[in-house]
């Protein structure tokens, strides 16, 4: 007499590898994506020894602020990089970042896009898995779930496990397939 493996709670390797693929967005793996060889490693701005090194110490300081809720003084040393540097995209996402927290979702949203623009120019992969999801919660709370779905989904593939998460939650064929597997398992149980 044969076995039903649903019964026993074991899957063969097959079997998990496409319920791997029907609750992963896109079939991705759960590694970020590997980068195009000719891509360089992270952002691509020229940018002298000296300015790069007031921009870094401008952005701890900025970053000092926000977490002792001085928001203004936060937003005015991002402000100031993005003087020194217009396709800084850090200092946009850490702008961003601190709009946010004073309720100035507007500011915040036109950061966020400024982040994401000047990151896909960078290659900044870094700012690009933050500012996806960001941005993506922004928009589920406004109750835009397809454009939040795309920003968890790029969110994702530029390595942000949070907006993986959600991604494979909001996804409406996952949500489908899951509730397939989840009757099938039961019916399974019940023979």
């Amino acid at each position: 007499m044969t076995q039903n493996t649903a019964t026993n709670n074991t899957l063969g390797e097959n079997d998990l590898n496409i319920l791997e693929k029907i609750f992963d967005p896109e079939g991705m793996t759960s590694a970020p994506p590997q980068k195009k060889p000719e891509l360089p490693e992270g952002p691509t701005l020229n940018l002298d020894a000296s300015v790069l090194q007031k921009i870094k110490a401008l952005e701890v300081e900025g970053i000092k602020f926000a977490e002792e809720g001085s928001l203004d003084s936060a937003i005015e040393k991002f402000t100031e990089i993005i003087k020194l540097e217009p396709k800084y995209s850090s200092a946009y996402n850490n702008r961003a970042q601190a709009y946010r927290m004073s309720n100035k979702m507007e500011n915040c949203l036109e950061d966020l896009d400024s982040a994401i623009k000047f990151g896909l120019e960078t290659h900044d992969n870094n700012t690009l898995k933050q500012a996806y999801t960001q941005r993506g919660l922004i928009r589920k709370t406004r109750g835009e779930d397809e454009l939040a779905l795309q920003d968890f989904e790029l969110g994702s593939k530029f390595g942000n496990a949070l907006a993986k998460k959600i991604a494979v939650q909001e996804n409406p064929y996952a949500k489908l397939c899951s509730a397939m597997v989840k009757e099938m398992m039961a019916n399974a149980k019940q023979i």
